[in-house]
């Protein structure tokens, strides 16, 4: 049994990028073999950001400030390779430098072993929930009908959302309204 790869296509990069960002947002590129976030980023107004090739990803999102990125396109194949442990301070890093309300996704099929499917995409999918991240969709192929792609048999698209302070959002509101109401 042929299950599909994991590697993303220009059509979900887009797909991807156009709707969990906006124009001129940051976006980080955690492909360290492939420029289609890049290259996408780039036609959709986005910046986009990738870690020097002589740095880590953990050790590239250790030298950046908080709340940095609005998007960060993961390679799910490159975080499974990790050791658990260096997988959740990862994680955790990643959560930091991203803004609140901000978006993680990425790409990932089930393998087999010993010729029973795997369930890699939700080993990652409860990783990513057991580092505060919220799910903001899984997607598989019986979900992707309406996108612009095709989702292969046992592949996943799934997109995250780093969690907003319900208190300082509240602030922010009122502030905001008192604001209005001066005028």
């Amino acid at each position: 049994m042929l299950l599909a790869t994991s590697h993303w296509n220009e059509l979900i990069a887009r797909y991807v990028i156009d709707n969990y960002s906006c124009p001129f947002d940051l976006v980080l590129n955690g492909f360290r073999d492939s420029d289609i976030v890049k290259r996408v980023s780039d036609e959709l107004l986005r910046n986009v950001e990738s870690p020097p090739v002589s740095t880590g990803l953990y050790e590239y999102l250790c030298s950046l400030p908080d709340h940095l990125f609005n998007l960060i396109c993961f390679d799910a194949e490159s975080l499974l390779a990790m050791n658990p442990i260096d997988q959740k301070r990862l994680l955790d890093e990643a959560l930091r430098v991203l803004s609140p309300g901000g978006h993680c996704t990425f790409l990932i099929a089930d393998g087999v072993r010993s010729g029973k499917i795997v369930p890699k995409g939700f080993q990652l999918v409860h990783r990513f929930l057991s580092s505060r991240y919220k799910v903001v969709t899984i997607m598989n192929e019986q979900s992707s009908p309406g996108l612009p792609f095709q989702l292969a048999p046992h592949q996943y698209l799934a997109v995250f959302q780093k969690p907003t302070d319900r208190k300082k959002q509240l602030l922010r509101q009122t502030t905001a309204r008192s604001r209005l109401s001066l005028l």
